[in-house]
């Protein structure tokens, strides 16, 4: 006879009744008192009571004699869709019935570690860390608005990111939003050693801790750390040094001594352990505990040649090589190199800035600028399509761009601008190519000043008088990069129907709001909006007070009628086979 029920975990239903009818629905008293039985889908965490005050865990109600209706209360301790049933026992031959009862999570009383202790190897980001709001049983729930969720370590080496590859690290809170549960962030470290985590909740005394253990890094490769050399026919180079180390190239000591191979592809080089000791050895020691090997190379034959170490016996690491230069062969160009600092950081561009001058040089094996001998063309690209380039910082600018180096010189300067907000890769090569080694610079482009309001959440349909979904607007920039504000800042709200009021939450006994307020150093802010007239409307946020913000307007469709069903016409069943038609849902 009742509507379906919605309840918080651990917390009574309202009364729920059931009632005796006949085939037509109308009510008919039990002739003698008749048990129903009171059956859950989840047994495990469900239970009936013929009291809201318990006791709990009856399975049985009675209709007494006379009587065609009973009550009884329904509570669960995990949320979800549950359904209950109802049947006489013995069976009579009547039909039984099913409801759905929905358990939403309680209110948020606690900020807790939903993710499992993780052991992470130094330097190495951790899986997915999630902070996560719950209610007083340990189930996920929401908070009406935004939940500032700072981040601590008690390790002065440690660093928490929002993405786990590419950073950047040194996060210090992460935002679990308005009618979110939960938020994501990464851990690593570069000291090994079991440390604590810590997590909180701006404003609230709730807080969790997390254990996370670091240990020593695996050996991965071998890798030269000394630079490069050019050194005379016949001479000894400077001591070259090379180091076990890791997948990220931190260094690990080795457990035992480890011999290191040393080849050269150039027949008549040479190696030593030093300045004193003969030449012609064909491996050195990295020893026990330690992390790396020194020797000397020489060579009688001129030219660019390649030294190579790997471990022996092989124990599947990465080798390691590095160039030499034996002689007098810097005239020789052997790379495309991008020859100024990547503006990223500090020096990052706003969406649509001009970037400064950016050179790409010609450059011997060493690094050192290297003149063209012909006209060298160059062709420099970008991995975000919305990129473009210049010789000028005036312009014009284009999708795409040869520089061309004139005989006699070394080097060509252009300019970039890009509006899509995020780190881009800018390439160089020579073309058409002729083995020298191309090169990578990245560049950030950052958002620029704060231009407008946006409706980041989908126009809606809702019932009058209920609340709707959670609405979110957001500060972007001319191009439609979000861009925090640097100030607790306030929005008001506005609609164009005199019946509608806006709220900061869906609790029905919350006063209405005009504004909402999107906090320091955050792009977005979220409302809630009901209506008691039906129609087509429109939502307006807007900034009046600050010049230049454009206001953000979004459709929202009030209706008194609820959708009971879908049609589809015509009947598909009418339709031969093989036959193309359009169908409308109704």
């Amino acid at each position: 006879m009742t509507p379906p029920r919605q309840a918080n975990t651990n917390v009574s239903s309202s009364v729920i009744t059931i009632e005796t009818q006949d085939v037509t629905g109308n009510a008919v008293a039990a002739a003698a008192d008749t048990p129903v039985s009171l059956i859950t889908s989840d047994p495990s965490g469900g239970s009936f009571a013929l009291s809201v005050d318990g006791p709990w865990g009856v399975s049985t109600a009675v209709i007494p004699a006379g009587q065609s209706s009973i009550n009884f209360y329904y509570r669960d301790t995990t949320p979800g869709t549950k359904t209950i049933g109802v049947s006489e026992t013995p069976s009579l031959g009547w039909a039984d019935d099913t409801q759905s009862v929905v358990i939403n999570a309680g209110a948020v009383t606690k900020i807790a570690f939903a993710s499992l202790q993780q052991s992470i190897a130094r330097g190495t980001p951790s899986a997915a860390i999630i902070a996560q709001l719950q209610d007083a049983n340990g189930y996920p729930t929401t908070y009406a608005s935004d939940l500032v969720v700072p981040l601590e370590t008690d390790s002065a080496t440690g660093a928490f990111s929002a993405n786990n590859s590419l950073g950047p690290w040194g996060l210090t809170a992460v935002v679990i939003k308005a009618g979110q549960s939960d938020v994501v962030f990464y851990y690593r470290d570069q000291q090994p050693g079991t440390y604590t985590l810590s997590i909180g909740a701006m404003g609230l005394p709730w807080n969790a801790q997390q254990t996370i253990s670091i240990t020593p890094s695996v050996v991965r490769q071998i890798a030269f750390v000394s630079p490069l050399q050019s050194i005379p026919l016949g001479a000894a180079s400077l001591p070259i040094t090379v180091e076990t180390e890791d997948s990220l190239a931190n260094p690990v000591d080795v457990a035992a001594d480890t011999p290191v191979v040393l080849t050269s592809d150039s027949s008549s080089g040479q190696f030593a352990a030093s300045s004193t000791s003969p030449w012609g050895i064909t491996s050195a020691i990295i020893p026990a505990g330690a992390h790396r090997a020194v020797f000397l190379y020489r060579d009688t034959a001129a030219g660019t040649f390649t030294l190579s170490v790997g471990e022996s016996p092989s124990k599947g690491w990465l080798n390691g090589s590095q160039q030499i230069v034996i002689g007098s062969v810097e005239s020789t160009i052997s790379r495309v190199k991008f020859a100024t600092a990547p503006q990223t950081g500090a020096a990052a561009l706003s969406g649509g800035e001009v970037s400064g001058k950016i050179t790409v040089e010609l450059q011997s094996a060493l690094g050192n600028s290297v003149n063209a001998s012909q006209i060298t063309y160059v062709i420099v690209s970008s991995s975000q399509s919305s990129g473009r380039f210049s010789s000028t910082p005036a312009g014009p600018f284009s999708n795409s761009m040869t520089l061309t180096i004139l005989p006699g010189q070394s080097s060509k300067d252009f300019y970039y601008t890009d509006t899509i907000q995020g780190t881009v890769t800018l390439a160089a090569a020579e073309f058409p190519s002729i083995g020298w080694a191309d090169d990578l610079q990245p560049i950030e482009i950052k958002a620029g000043n704060i231009s407008q309001l946006t409706f980041v959440t989908p126009p809606q349909t809702v019932l009058t008088k209920t609340r709707s979904r959670i609405v979110s607007i957001e500060t972007r920039d001319v191009y439609g990069n979000a861009k925090a504000v640097t100030a607790d800042t306030s929005v008001a709200l506005r609609s164009n129907s005199g019946t509608g009021f806006f709220y900061a939450d869906q609790d029905p006994d919350s006063p209405s709001i005009a504004s909402v307020t999107i906090p320091a150093n955050q792009s977005e802010a979220s409302f809630y909006y009901e209506d008691s007239s039906d129609g087509a409307y429109f939502l307006t946020a807007d900034r009046t007070s600050v010049a230049g913000w454009a206001a953000a307007t979004q459709p929202i469709t009030v209706s008194t009628a609820e959708l009971s069903s879908l049609v589809i016409e015509p009947n598909y069943a009418l339709i031969p086979t093989g036959t193309n038609v359009q169908m409308t849902a109704l």
